[in-house]
């Protein structure tokens, strides 16, 4: 036991060492204990331990988390060695532990305006953004979004494949990889605890993306683009027409309805729920501020979706193209509406307009939860496929740029003088900007410590966004957390992707900041 508690001591300081905010140390010492690990496997050294960086992994329950570092793998790469390239199959959740990551987007989105400022620039059209330690290459939410189910229905193109390329730098990296087939077997072995890991990375997404993202780098239509594959695989609008609420919904969310005799009994009575509702051309299928009461399938007729600006989500009521979005983007029938909100149990900043009198197959909330839980990992897997076959491709860069990180009431997020790892978000909580008092500098080092609080944040504002913005190797002011608060942190690697595919955002991002540094 003691050699245990010494190794779950090791673990907690190298944690700490790496990020700050990091799960508290009673918490690791309970799943580090719990699961086992002793150092003939798990030691505070190991490599393997980076993946308690990644907050999402590190909430998983004791058994979870032992299955999945049992399985991890260190990869060390020679200076410059290419990692993986765009194209090619997505075939591990990656986190630098070492060395620098450069990676590289060929993207045709925005040419024209990359052409144009790289003849300003006097650069190519292409750019690398680094990785530091503790970044994660390739983001875990469309690593478990290629995962096919065993129904035969696989995963959209767009999640299988890497859509950049990634190569050691000039010194070398070493690399954790958590292999995709191992997250495949945790989803056979731990489907609970899987499907909640991914509602937190699509809160995250949807928390930090759709809400506050949109709000500080002015990007809205951009988020989204048309399916790129249809929830009821293999339909034709033809079939679509003709087709019954139930099968449509077991096609689209069950595998067809396929797996042993008492399961699809099962999931056929609570399918059987499943009905057609009609909305009249102008009818709001998802209004705003609306928590939707059914799972809708768009079996005929022609539906928009629109973005809403945070104004709007103010208060203001939808009329016209009421957020400037431009155009709004064409839901073709086959596809679904109202999942993610469904599965996370929260309104989002999209409303659905029928364009023409449109006809859904319709399942209550209830029964989708039903589903969820007689088939976890079949409905978790299709919700994830047709929620990211409707992401623009770079979210799926974005991703792997945040972590949610849980802090103790009293415990600071960084310290002014800590390496600068990127900027916040607040999503619950309050976080107080202190500054150390004149009196305690002339003091001198011996006296206690004496605080002045410049600024209380919460939720939906950011810190630490100057410090990255500017570059800055290290924060300027000291954070701390005026009691339990969550908040997401953003990688400087963002600011490197935003300003290569749409640069006019982080020009939207200071002024922001500007306006409300002079308005604080």
């Amino acid at each position: 036991d003691s050699e245990m508690e010494e190794d779950a001591s090791q673990a907690v300081a190298f944690t700490s060492r790496v990020i700050r905010g990091a799960p508290s140390e009673s918490a690791l010492r309970a799943c580090f204990s719990s699961a086992g690990f002793s150092a003939d496997d798990l030691s505070a050294d190991d490599p393997r331990v980076a993946l308690l960086q990644c907050e999402a992994l590190a909430g998983l329950n004791a058994d979870t988390l032992r299955f999945l570092i049992a399985r991890a793998k260190v990869l060390t790469y020679l200076p410059h060695e290419m990692i993986f390239e765009q194209g090619r199959p997505r075939d591990a959740f990656l986190v630098v532990r070492s060395g620098q990551v450069l990676v590289r987007v060929d993207s045709p989105q925005n040419s024209g305006e990359r052409e144009g400022l790289a003849a300003v620039s006097g650069r190519g059209s292409q750019e690398d953004y680094p990785l530091k330690p503790g970044s994660s290459a390739v983001g875990l939410l469309c690593v478990l979004a290629s995962i096919g189910t065993h129904g035969g229905c696989a995963s959209p193109e767009a999640c299988r494949l890497h859509n950049s390329s990634a190569r050691a730098g000039s010194d070398g990296a070493v690399l954790v990889a958590l292999p995709t087939a191992a997250l495949d077997e945790a989803f056979d072995a731990f489907p609970e605890a899987m499907r909640a890991l991914a509602q937190l990375l699509l809160a995250r997404l949807s928390t930090v993306v759709l809400e506050t993202l949109s709000s500080y780098f002015g990007l809205h239509r951009e988020f989204l683009v048309p399916s790129s594959e249809l929830a009821v695989v293999g339909a034709d609008a033809a079939s679509l027409a003709q087709m019954k609420p139930a099968e449509a919904i077991l096609r689209a969310l069950c595998d067809g309805g396929t797996g042993s005799p008492d399961s699809v009994l099962g999931v056929s009575v609570v399918a059987a729920s499943a009905e057609i509702l009609e909305f009249e051309k102008g009818e709001y299928a998802i209004r705003l501020h609306q928590r939707p009461s059914h799972l809708l399938i768009l079996l005929e007729g022609e539906l928009y979706v629109e973005f809403l600006s945070p104004d709007v989500l103010a208060g203001s009521a939808p009329q016209g193209n009421r957020s400037g979005m431009g155009s709004p983007l064409q839901v073709v029938p086959g596809n679904m509406i109202g999942e993610l909100s469904i599965f996370l149990d929260k309104p989002l900043p999209l409303v659905y307009r029928c364009g023409s009198r449109c006809r859904f197959a319709a399942l209550p909330r209830d029964s989708v939860v039903q589903l969820l839980d007689m088939q976890p990992r079949t409905c978790c897997l299709r919700i994830l496929h047709i929620v990211t076959a409707k992401l623009a491709p770079w979210l799926h860069r974005v991703d792997a740029a945040l972590d949610w990180i849980r802090i103790e009431g009293g415990r600071s997020l960084y310290h002014k003088g800590d390496p600068m790892r990127g900027f916040f978000v607040v999503l619950s909580g309050r976080l107080l900007v202190l500054e150390e008092s004149e009196k305690h500098s002339s003091a001198g080092s011996d006296a206690p410590p004496q605080w002045r609080v410049t600024g209380s944040l919460a939720r939906g504002r950011l810190c630490g966004e100057f410090d990255c913005l500017k570059g800055m190797p290290s924060y300027s002011r000291t954070v701390r957390a005026r009691r339990d608060t969550e908040v997401c942190r953003v990688s400087p690697a963002l600011l490197h992707l935003l300003a290569m595919d749409f640069p006019y955002s982080v020009l939207h991002f200071s002024l922001k900041i500007a306006e409300e540094s002079r308005s604080a």
